[in-house]
């Protein structure tokens, strides 16, 4: 994800068709790429259900989800920092497979970093929309 708070692109398009194409339905009945049918919800639920979110607890949690990729990614590359000092004491075959089980740790904690980093930018741009839709919501008055 880039971050920029433009949550359209996603896996299945700018709407995507995740339960069929419903290319005859407004666009505005589904959220973007969830699908969810809105056509039985009225005007002031709606306003009610988008009024009662909190964009600044979707950046918390994206704050969090932050926190655990910067601290995996800085992690890794300790362990690497020290798997590379200890090569100059150690060699032979322990020491290969030991080399072997901290790069596959490495990997895939960067793997789960990346998953991290991936996941604040979807509270981050949740938080975006969320926001400008109460913004929305307040510009069009009481229903």
């Amino acid at each position: 994800m880039s971050g920029n708070g433009n949550n359209q692109g996603g896996r299945n398009g700018a709407y995507g068709r995740r339960h069929g194409d419903h290319s005859d339905e407004p666009a505005h009945y589904r959220l973007p790429e969830s699908g969810v049918d809105y056509r039985g919800v009225s005007h002031a639920e709606l306003i009610r259900a988008v009024m009662r979110g909190r964009p600044q607890n979707l950046r918390t949690v994206g704050d969090g989800w932050q926190r655990l990729g910067s601290s995996l990614n800085e992690r890794s590359a300790e362990l690497t920092d020290r798997a590379k000092l200890l090569s100059e004491r150690w060699s032979g075959t322990a020491f290969d497979q030991y080399l072997t089980m901290i790069l596959d740790l490495t990997v895939s904690a960067r793997e789960v970093a990346n998953t991290a980093l991936d996941l604040r930018d979807v509270a981050y741009a949740d938080a975006d929309l969320l926001e400008r839709a109460q913004k929305a919501m307040i510009g069009l008055g009481a229903p």
